[in-house]
């Protein structure tokens, strides 16, 4: 029989000012942190939620409380934890024009009406029986990576000669186009070496940014798999990572361009990494260059602590998606 899944027990704990912040009870990750308001109160004051507005996942409350300073006429807000949800009840009980529904923007998004202004920050809510699952899959990755090491010595020592050099992006291309065609090493293990040409400085960042996404466009290796290399490498818990947030906001989007925005309405959601959507092909195919959309991004500076691994930036990207 299969176990039932629900969502993960989280509480609300303070920090060493009082401020709140949600933890994941089973293994202490942190879900929401005081360091975001910052962040949130930027996207906010991008979407500037005046009339009817709807924010879908509560949190700490962060970006509710920013929203209640524009004196939106109606707020609603769609959050599916229960004990998420019990909280923004408890919150709302200081306005008159807050709605708190507890269930899944899917189950719930086709019984409301249009709005001026949304704002999306849903997680994907995991079970402890997930969490477990995780786990498992953590320990045979860390296996696999074991051994993966002397195919990575094989690969520095056959391309020792790049690796004292910077290159230009031209070099990256020829070498990219090389290694496709003449390598047998698993693309998987490409991800160490680029790695580790980036922090020697043989390559900058947003080179290995671009080697990336070429991996994933030629379908050597997916977004997942490079979520779960640098969740490994710096140490982090890999959940942490939103794996499928470009899709669940697409998803969610399009329904709401289709059913719940009207003209001037305007959209912003809590990005998951700085990186430019103008260098992600699907957002930049369906969004940026959609004739019914204005889209407006700005990156900000981010004060993260040091010992916060699951969000490795020290800035943020703010969006702004306004329907015409």
């Amino acid at each position: 029989m299969a176990r039932k899944r629900g969502p993960c027990k989280v509480v609300f704990l303070p920090d060493a000012e009082g401020r709140p912040q949600l933890i994941q009870e089973e293994g202490c990750h942190p879900i929401m942190m005081p360091w975001q308001e910052p962040y949130m109160e930027a996207c906010i004051e991008a979407l500037q939620p005046e009339g009817d507005v709807l924010e879908v996942g509560f949190g700490c409350g962060y970006a509710a409380n920013i929203i209640q300073k524009y004196r939106p006429r109606s707020h609603t807000i769609i959050e599916y934890h229960p004990t998420v949800a019990d909280r923004a009840r408890q919150w709302a009980q200081g306005y008159d024009n807050v709605t708190v529904i507890e269930d899944t923007w899917q189950r719930a998004l086709h019984k409301l009406g249009v709005f001026d202004a949304i704002f999306f920050d849903d997680t994907p809510w995991e079970s402890a029986w997930d969490a477990n699952q995780y786990d498992a899959l953590e320990s045979i990755a860390q296996s696999l990576l074991r051994k993966g090491k002397k195919l990575l010595s094989s690969l520095e020592r056959r391309l020792f000669f790049l690796k004292h050099k910077k290159y230009r992006d031209e070099d990256l291309e020829y070498f990219f186009q090389h290694l496709e065609k003449t390598s047998a090493t698993q693309p998987q293990h490409f991800l160490k070496f680029f790695y580790d040409l980036q922090e020697k400085g043989n390559i900058t960042k947003k080179q290995l940014e671009w080697v990336l996404l070429r991996l994933q466009q030629e379908a050597l290796i997916t977004k997942k798999e490079i979520q779960e290399f640098f969740g490994k490498l710096h140490k982090v818990d890999f959940r942490a990572f939103k794996e499928p947030e470009l899709d669940r906001f697409f998803e969610f989007l399009q329904i709401c361009l289709k059913e719940h925005m009207r003209e001037g309405s305007r959209c912003s959601y809590s990005v998951d990494a700085p990186t430019s959507k103008f260098e992600e092909e699907r957002f930049f195919q369906e969004i940026i260059l959609n004739p019914h959309v204005d889209f407006q991004e700005r990156r900000i500076p981010l004060q993260v602590p040091k010992e916060c691994h699951h969000y490795p930036y020290d800035e943020a990207l703010v969006v702004l998606i306004t329907k015409r």
